[in-house]
């Protein structure tokens, strides 16, 4: 049995007319006899019976019409739930995202290609920075955004999404809450909470980048992993952070943020990471998505 005698089987069901079948199935009545009698034989049953006024369907073959039709319907549904998650038009995305990206670019940049592509699930998944390297290039999650930059790595394909400036969380009563920027060297006096070390980027590699281009060592006291941790930590009192400037928005009223002073802004990248090779065509859709959304952000401002 193949689909094929399904579908003439269906047919004849329906129209209960051997010539008629015939015509819509572009095909002789001889031939489809012979395939319909073979159908009977696998089946082990007769299908239809002839009478004075045509033909109709047996008990057998009325029992087997809904099945039938049923069976062609998903198989219809397999063939085109493959065209479409062969080229990417469904399936499944899974995406690693840092916990900061969420709270700034993520969401939008989310909303935008699902409305775009709705047919694809996307399956988020939150983790570090490094995490997030070594399950893209693992092939346990098909795109990443993860904070700049990552070091060198031939094997992913790497693409910038939006600039962030750094600068310094305290709380609203802190001495250095009055001034219009602060220093590291005026960082340094205080309590200070450290991001825990990355292998791959992050922003603990970066911020003992400009302590240490200063000449100076902040008094780390606690350590965290994301940047809501830091902002979290900060807020119980318990030090000064660092930060990107797009948490601004989402920051307790008992935080402020102050620039660090200087000629020329520290600041970090959020960006998308994906193979350099053999990447879905789901996870493509990602990526044009994404740059079209970055094109027209850019724009609006």
């Amino acid at each position: 049995m193949d689909l094929k005698q399904l579908r003439q089987f269906v047919v004849l069901s329906e129209t209960l007319n051997i010539s008629l079948a015939a015509q819509k199935l572009f095909l002789g009545q001889p031939a489809l006899s012979v395939s319909l009698r073979k159908l009977e034989e696998e089946w082990g049953c007769q299908l239809f019976e002839r009478t004075p006024r045509g033909m109709r369907l047996t008990m057998a073959g009325s029992a087997a019409l809904e099945d039938a039709r049923r069976a062609l319907m998903h198989a219809h549904q397999a063939r085109d739930k493959a065209r479409l998650v062969a080229t990417g038009q469904a399936g499944t995305l899974k995406l690693g995202f840092i916990g900061s990206a969420m709270s700034t670019i993520l969401p939008r940049l989310l909303a935008w290609f699902c409305l775009r592509h709705p047919q694809i699930r996307l399956e988020p998944l939150e983790h570090t920075n490094s995490i997030i390297v070594e399950l893209v290039k693992s092939g346990d999650i098909d795109i990443g955004v993860v904070r700049l930059p990552i070091g060198d790595h031939p094997d992913l394909s790497i693409a910038h999404l939006q600039d962030d400036w750094l600068e310094v969380v305290m709380p609203r009563n802190h001495p250095l809450a009055s001034r219009q920027q602060v220093t590291l060297c005026e960082v340094a006096g205080y309590p200070f909470i450290q991001y825990t070390g990355e292998v791959h980027g992050g922003l603990s590699h970066i911020i003992e980048g400009l302590f240490q281009a200063e000449g100076h060592m902040p008094n780390v006291t606690h350590k965290a992993v994301q940047v809501q941790s830091v902002v979290g930590l900060v807020d119980a009192g318990l030090g000064l952070g660092i930060v990107p400037n797009s948490l601004a928005s989402r920051l307790p009223d008992s935080l402020v943020l102050r620039p660090l002073a200087g000629d020329h802004a520290p600041k970090t990248s959020l960006g998308l990471i994906m193979p350099a090779t053999s990447s879905t065509p789901a996870c493509e859709l990602f990526y044009t998505a994404a740059m079209d959304w970055k094109t027209s952000t850019l724009q609006v401002r």
